[in-house]
């Protein structure tokens, strides 16, 4: 029973002196544009063991084998889409040059040891193949040459350029991310394009400067990024404001261009000071202009409702 004992002891310390360990497979680079040349790299420790082969599969299927004592000791196996390059290969080191579509999906790495301490152990990798947009996003305002304000409705498209599979798209305005309202996908053969819609309330934030630039961001994995800009023209506010709008606005325009609700509070009998609440609680903001200058638009209506109702038609301040 001692030596038996023994033996297990020695057998146990004799596997984990040379077993085999630590197989992993790197893919440089994970996503790989189509046409392009990528690596795969398999590591490994040996742990004193002597190598049998190492092999290469996508999926199941075996496309590369290195076995040390055959001759030559490099085999190939036909795969669609895959072309090895035998002059940057070698034992554990595969270059696949103009990677298509169809090398897409699981890579793995098997590594055997030989006799008299055989084992074998495997490490998978996923490899992803892009087709990059050749043309930059391209964005479609609503209206092109309509002035913006705090408190005006901005509508707008962006579109992607054909690629596989499309990009993400993200708003931002001067900067600031912006929520996407809807998203649509439209494929054109095997390439496919991304539309996003933006319908959003302009803050006076966004207008303080007088510059209002509406961006769009294309990307695709860590490969690709591009930006694109279009600066809309924008109306500054009379004075900065401070809060931030909580539900969509009633009125689509700002005091200095549109003079609905001042006609409509006329039309109701309100005072000036009625009225300069009723605008900033509808606009949820705590000064859209100074007050004087809603009272002096105010004192332009002196006819009351017949005097407003002459008056419907017209754009600007009265």
């Amino acid at each position: 029973m001692c030596c038996l004992g023994a033996l297990f002891l020695a057998i146990t310390l004799l596997k984990g002196t040379w077993g085999l360990r630590n197989v992993t497979l790197l893919i440089n680079p994970p996503v790989v544009e189509r046409g392009k040349n990528v690596e795969l790299v398999c590591k490994y420790d040996l742990q004193g063991a002597s190598l049998y082969t190492i092999k290469f599969y996508r999926g199941n299927h075996e496309f590369y084998r290195y076995n040390p004592m055959d001759v030559p000791p490099v085999k190939l196996f036909l795969f669609p889409g895959l072309d090895v390059d035998l002059d940057l290969s070698h034992d554990s080191n595969v270059v696949i040059q103009g990677a298509d579509y169809s090398l897409a999906g699981n890579i793995s790495c098997e590594v055997s040891t030989d006799v008299p301490h055989i084992t074998t152990d495997i490490a998978t990798n996923c490899l992803s193949v892009v087709e990059l947009p050749k043309d930059p996003p391209y964005i479609s305002p609503e209206t092109v040459d309509r002035q913006y304000g705090a408190g005006d409705r901005l509508r707008a498209k962006c579109t992607s350029g054909p690629a596989r599979p499309a990009p993400t798209l993200a708003w931002f305005i001067n900067d600031e991310p912006l929520m996407t309202q809807s998203t649509r996908n439209q494929t054109d053969g095997s390439l496919e394009t991304r539309t996003i819609t933006l319908d959003t309330i302009v803050l006076s934030r966004h207008v303080s400067s007088g510059r209002l630039v509406l961006k769009c961001t294309a990307l695709l994995a860590d490969i690709y990024k591009e930006t694109v800009s279009m600066v809309l023209q924008s109306q500054q506010p009379c004075e900065p404001t401070v809060g931030l709008p909580t539900s969509e606005l009633k009125m689509e325009s700002t005091i200095g261009s549109n003079v609905l609700a001042l006609n409509f509070s006329v039309e109701l009998k309100k005072t000036a000071t009625e009225t300069l609440q009723m605008i900033q609680e509808a606009l949820t903001v705590r000064m859209l202009c100074p007050g004087t200058q809603v009272f002096q638009w105010h004192k332009k209506f002196p006819g009351g409702p017949a005097m407003t109702s002459m008056t419907k038609q017209r754009v600007g301040p009265p």
